[in-house]
């Protein structure tokens, strides 16, 4: 009983996933400040713009790993 019980649920949350998944088609285009020198990466929009991480040297805040390499 237990496992019928389970597969219901798992249907209906696929169910609700398929139906309420994105449909529009997007495009990646590279943004005029990136770069093939630095690495760039997670991007997020933020207050109408975009956040992201880069090893550039921006002077506003710097953290590094350990392997010393700054982000």
């Amino acid at each position: 009983m237990k496992i019928k019980q389970i597969i219901i649920i798992l249907i209906t949350i696929l169910l609700q996933q398929i139906t309420t998944a994105q449909t529009e088609t997007y495009t990646i285009a590279k943004t005029p400040f990136s770069s093939d020198f630095y690495d760039e990466f997670a991007p997020v929009f933020y207050q109408n713009g975009l956040v992201f991480v880069t090893n550039r040297s921006s002077g506003v805040t710097d953290y590094s790993t350990s392997q010393n390499a700054n982000f």
